[in-house]
């Protein structure tokens, strides 16, 4: 590769682009550029080609080495082609007899570059850090130290020598891929280098490090959280994981010990500037790492210093925040061409430094915290992003006046992932192409920017503007922006419920698809023909949405056939097609959010729980929907001839789906805690208090049943006398036959507004409900569909006639009741075990009393066994004195 370079004229100081696919050839491309004197251009050939062609023309490559099968995608201009099989084809030709090519390496000094690595630009164009042989020495020096080579380091193990068996995991066009290559070479060991296909499937990767016994990784805190969940028990030869690109949640820290024990763990720290790494810190052996607060990214490398400043330059104390500059020899060169932006971020030494724009802090242990940024760069997914060059991006997209960007946490919240979103002021009489919940055809401008940009850095949410807010220098007020982002995404969170629209005419795998979506998409609901990656879907959730459908529905899905079936419907049929004539598995269960180890919660008809649901245990536990009486094809009425049959199939497919979970069995699950948690809203916890009742007569156990503002159990019986008492304070079982009738009379005195509420519910709702039905039947029976009109009468009906005919027994589950207290009396005697009572507005009242549920909803759910957070609002619950129950 070097002798066929030199001879196309390359030499010390030139620069090289490398278009690749992972493989030993990419490997071959570095080094035969470094042995031609050459410094290597990474170029992805996953990114945008507009962006690649733009990354060669700045850095002025004299030639391009690619793939042969990549030889047609690969960018064109002023520069030379070079193909793997031609490299081969002239070192044969120009070979001696000893087969030793003609041409002498190089060897570089150590100030010629090493590699030209682009990161996004906030002018819109890319921007390329120049990082030389010394700051590649001195980071690989750095390393070996750290974790030691060959004998133990200040972090090795002297019986087990680091790298060994490095898994690459990093694409070249990250920095972090720098580490793996050069210390695993540089060290004797090997590298496993996974294909494209492998490398986008945790599941694959998993089984890829088991069979080439893989000792050393390093990838980002996702993919190392989901590689655990997915095959943990197939990662035994890791001794050495290396998190890194985006912040560490603690939550990953408590994971690893539990699932790979024998390996640590590491987060290192470190922008492209400073030659991957600046910082580091072991989480496993460190036994005062909080998992309950931020993970901090360590302490300096060796070699390296690290300094936090304030405001005036001044270096601050322990736990002030401040703004990051590391100074030692790793620290680069500066910008490929961009002397201004060099001079704004780098100072001459000695020590050269470097202005990270990273606001951190030190803690009492003397290690760094990192806390955020001081100017618009963001991090999505690992990939360093402008918000500048996406806004350019925006600009460009025809019919746009202005544009901005912003990154809010995926819920609108403060915290959590960052999700991108495009603020747009349309030109006058431009089409107003919507926000990405219009139909296909109008999110043109979502494709259009994927030719623009890195995939990390396309919004997934696009808000229309009438103009945008300015402070009063006109600068635009990016505070603002973000307050309009984070409404947007609360809004469209507390949208319509998941069981409207076309949910009616899905069959229970398209619905259970179209729920799996909205919980890993983080959308209020998602139709059958949205495509997954337009509505913000991308490789890591590509394997969730993969392995949930294995795992439900028993068909094994590749992310390649997910990325060619790219819709619900189109989807649904690739598996109904590879599960022939049998019957679907689930009639009641759908995942809402499929990913966790604690005990699993059931939740019948969430309705607008759904979006709190999936983001507030992502990771945690499995959440699942039940469908119960709801919307479906062929409607519901006389499916169920009372709410103990209608029980009894829940509870059947409760325990069919969490066998280990609903048999109780101890240590099954986080926290050595067995069970399922169960809940209900509105009818729906009717139906999860008969499910847990007739599982705890199998002799499963329920943890926990939370009922949400349920109907009230308001129907008065004695033999055949059958009175509903609305409005009564207190259980109607301790009603005598005497005071039944007086409350009844009352309700029905012509003096109040009573009599005509039930007299319009009667005399005119429910036989035009009925009415409905008798015709939503004769359609049946002509083999028509039933409209949406028909299927929603339908749901009413039913719901209202199981409920009406239901007679709790009692049962001894845990319960909490979310809601108002005076209907909690009506529910209370069928309860014998803990009943506490949390007295709120009904959520059925509007979007404020909804709000308040949720808050109450939260507060219980961190009290559950194997929660995040459970321990310190444990410890803070006992330290209050015990709460008040009712029983």
């Amino acid at each position: 590769m070097a002798a066929a370079l030199r001879r196309r004229g390359v030499g010390r100081g030139q620069r090289v682009g490398v278009f690749h696919r992972r493989g030993p050839r990419m490997i071959a491309a570095l080094l035969g550029c470094h042995r031609a004197g050459a410094a290597y251009v990474p170029l992805d050939p996953a990114y945008p080609a507009a962006r690649n062609a733009a990354a060669a023309t700045d850095a002025g490559i004299a030639v391009l080495l690619a793939d042969e099968d990549l030889r047609h995608e690969a960018p064109a201009g002023e520069w030379q082609l070079l193909c793997a099989f031609q490299a081969e084809s002239d070192d044969g030709e120009a070979g001696g007899d000893d087969g030793e090519p003609s041409e002498a390496a190089v060897t570089p000094n150590k100030d010629d570059p090493a590699y030209l690595l682009y990161t996004s630009g906030s002018t819109g164009r890319p921007k390329g850090v120049v990082v030389d042989h010394a700051n590649l020495r001195a980071s690989n020096a750095a390393r070996e130290r750290f974790y030691g080579t060959g004998s133990a380091g200040e972090h090795g193990d002297a019986a087990e020598s680091l790298p060994g068996r490095y898994l690459l995991l990093s694409s070249l066009a990250f920095d972090s891929s720098v580490a793996g290559i050069f210390w695993t070479l540089a060290a004797g060991g090997t590298l496993v280098i996974p294909s494209d296909d492998e490398a986008r499937d945790a599941r694959r990767l998993c089984e890829l490090a088991a069979r080439e016994r893989v000792t050393t990784l390093l990838c980002v805190p996702s993919l190392w959280e989901q590689m655990l969940r997915l095959g943990g028990e197939q990662l035994t030869s890791v001794r050495c994981a290396i998190v890194a690109g985006e912040a560490c949640p603690p939550a990953l820290v408590g994971l690893h010990r539990e699932l790979a024990p024998q390996a640590r763990l590491f987060n290192e720290y470190g922008p492209t500037e400073a030659t991957v790494w600046a910082t580091a810190c072991e989480l496993t052996g460190d036994k005062t790492v909080d998992l309950g607060a931020a993970v901090p990214i360590g302490r300096p490398i060796p070699g390296v210093e690290t300094v936090v400043l304030d405001g005036r330059g001044l270096r601050t104390p322990v736990d002030v925040p401040g703004e990051l500059w590391i100074r030692g020899p790793t620290v680069t060169r500066g910008y490929w061409n961009r002397d201004d932006e060099t001079a704004r971020h780098f100072q001459d030494g000695p020590p050269r430094a470097y202005r990270t724009g990273d606001l951190v802090r030190w803690d009492v242990s003397g290690r760094l915290v990192f806390l955020g940024r001081t100017d618009s760069q963001v991090k999505v997914r690992g990939v360093r992003i402008e918000l500048g060059e996406v806004e350019a991006g925006l600009r460009r997209l025809p019919g746009v006046l202005e544009a901005a960007a912003v990154a809010v946490a995926a819920d609108g919240g403060a915290a959590g992932p960052r999700r991108l979103v495009g603020c747009v002021v349309l030109e006058d009489g431009a089409a107003a192409v919507g926000d990405g919940r219009e139909p296909a055809e109008g999110r043109a401008w979502r494709a259009a920017l994927a030719r623009l940009l890195p995939e990390a850095a396309v919004p997934s949410r696009r808000l229309l503007l009438e103009a945008l807010p300015r402070l009063a220098n006109g600068k635009v007020d990016r505070r603002r922006l973000e307050v309009h982002a984070r409404d947007a995404l609360s809004e469209e969170t507390r949208g319509a419920p998941g069981d409207r629209s076309a949910r009616g005419r899905l069959d229970p795998l398209e619905h259970a698809l179209c729920s799996l979506w909205q919980g890993l998409l983080d959308l209020p609901r998602v139709e059958p023909d949205e495509n997954f990656f337009e509505l913000g879907g991308h490789s890591l959730l590509v394997v969730e949405l993969a392995e949930a459908i294995e795992r439900d529905h028993g068909v094994e899905l590749t992310p390649a056939e997910v990325f060619a079936h790219p819709t619900v419907r189109a989807l649904a049929r690739h598996i109904a097609s590879g599960r022939g004539s049998e019957a679907p598995r689930w009639n009641h269960l759908y995942p809402i959010q499929p990913s966790g180890r604690a005990a699993p919660l059931v939740f019948a008809i969430p309705h607008e729980l759904t979006p709190l649901l999936a983001r507030h245990f992502r990771g945690e536990r499995p959440v699942y929907g039940l469908r119960g009486v709801g919307l479906r094809p062929e409607g519901n009425l006389g499916r169920w001839r009372s709410m103990r049959e209608l029980g009894a199939e829940l509870a059947d497919e409760i325990a069919r789906r969490f066998p280990e979970s609903a048999g109780g069995r101890a240590g099954d699950r986080a926290g050595g805690e067995g069970g399922v948690v169960l809940g209900g809203y509105s009818f729906g916890a009717s139906m999860a208090a008969e499910a847990a009742r007739q599982l705890g007569e199998r002799g499963a156990r329920v943890q926990r049943l939370f009922l949400i503002a349920p109907m009230p159990l308001d129907v008065w019986r004695r033999g055949p006398l059958s009175l509903q008492l609305p409005g009564v304070r207190r259980p109607v079982g301790e009603l005598g036959t005497g005071e039944a009738l007086r409350h009844w009379a009352r309700g029905m005195n012509p003096l109040t507004r009573a009599p005509y509420v039930w007299a319009r519910r009667w005399l005119l709702v429910e036989p035009w409900r009925r009415l409905v039905c008798l015709r939503g039947k004769v359609r049946r029976l002509r083999g028509l569909p039933l409209t949406e009109a028909i299927q929603w009468a339908d749901v009413r009906v039913d719901r209202f006639r199981l409920h009406r005919g239901w007679r709790p027994q009692r049962q001894a589950t845990p319960t909490t009741w979310i809601g108002p207290a005076d209907v909690a009396a009506t529910w209370r005697p069928w309860f014998t075990g803990a009943f506490e009572v949390l007295d709120s507005a009904d959520p059925h009242d509007g979007p404020e009393a909804r709000l308040e549920v949720e808050r109450l909803l939260v507060d219980e759910w961190f009290r559950l066994p194997g929660a995040r957070g459970a321990a310190a609002t444990n410890r803070s619950a006992a330290s209050s004195g015990p709460r008040e129950s009712s029983r």
